[in-house]
């Protein structure tokens, strides 16, 4: 009686050991494969947020955008790709195609050698502005400054103009003239008050 019980001690005592082996083989080797699962190796990447996009999209234009001090020579590309209502040109860059850039509303031009503007000028139909003071060599302006519809200011002070073109009767916003003292005989004086009454001739 007790050899039978002893061996059916050891037989329970058996099985119950294979059974806890079992267990645990299970439950650490699924806990093993569930880690297996998040290795960098199968976490598919996070899609990337749009604002990030859209940031990096904005950067890469602007990057690829040229400089303003790119635009030399060229005033109809400079039109083109930034379309300014401001804009200060210095000696090379005063080219036969200024006519092109028909968003200035303000227009400075600054030259040591320019003799007059080119013709093209009176395509700037929305010019509010045009200053060429000092410009010294500067003699003249063109007749097709009569074409500049919205003109109300013109400084010509430090400059070799005496006489203003006939066409000027036409700039009927013209209201102010800025000249040097001296710049204009009172015979143009008269001339331009009797096209253009309204226009102060402003000598500094």
């Amino acid at each position: 009686m007790n050899v039978t019980y002893t061996f059916w001690a050891i037989g329970v005592a058996a099985v119950g050991i294979i059974v806890a082996v079992s267990l645990f083989a299970i439950v650490y080797f699924g806990k093993s494969e569930k880690i297996s699962n998040l290795t960098p190796t199968n976490i598919a990447p996070s899609p990337v947020p749009t604002a990030v996009a859209d940031v990096n999209n904005s950067q890469a234009s602007t990057a690829s955008t040229p400089r303003d001090d790119e635009y030399r020579d060229i005033p109809s590309a400079l039109a083109a790709q930034i379309a300014p209502e401001q804009l200060i040109l210095y000696e090379e860059e005063i080219t036969d195609d200024l006519g092109e850039l028909t968003t200035l509303k303000q227009l400075v031009i600054r030259s040591t050698t320019l003799v007059t503007l080119p013709p093209s000028i009176g395509k700037l139909q929305r010019l509010e502005i045009l200053n060429v003071a000092n410009t010294p060599k500067l003699s003249s302006l063109p007749p097709e400054v009569g074409k500049l519809v919205s003109l109300e200011q013109l400084n010509i002070a430090n400059t070799a103009i005496t006489t203003l073109p006939s066409e000027i009767k036409d700039l009927r916003r013209l209201r102010v003239i800025f000249a040097s003292v001296g710049q204009f005989s009172d015979a143009e004086k008269n001339n331009i008050k009797q096209v253009l009454p309204s226009v102060n001739i402003l000598e500094r």
